[in-house]
């Protein structure tokens, strides 16, 4: 006999095997495999979308330091080079990658 509830509507972290529904005759339990969240889809797609936003920023502000230092040696009369070949030249080649990977699928139904 079932004695007390336990309600995750507002979200939660499993800690230890937790049986949180049943589907037909089978319970489904949760934190058998260590902490697992349980969240309301909204406060989920919001955690993501801040994660994601958050390494976005973190990216961006790379790209903008990486673009502004490789500004100052375009600038200048000298060649840099890391593994035998021109950085710009590496540079270049990963943002055509990078471009491509971003515009894969546009345009897709």
């Amino acid at each position: 006999m079932i004695t007390n509830c336990d309600w995750y509507a507002n979200g939660g972290i499993l800690t230890k095997p937790t049986i949180f529904g049943q589907n037909g005759n089978s319970l489904m339990v949760g934190g058998e495999a260590g902490k697992e969240a349980v969240a309301p889809l909204s406060d989920l797609m919001a955690y993501v979308e801040k994660a994601v936003a958050n390494q976005m920023g973190t990216m961006s502000s790379n790209f903008a330091q990486m673009i502004q230092l490789l500004t100052i040696i375009a600038r200048k009369d000298m060649n840099v080079n890391m593994d035998g070949k021109a950085v710009t030249a590496i540079v270049d080649s990963y943002m055509s990658n990078q471009q491509q990977q971003d515009d894969f699928g546009i345009g897709r139904v």
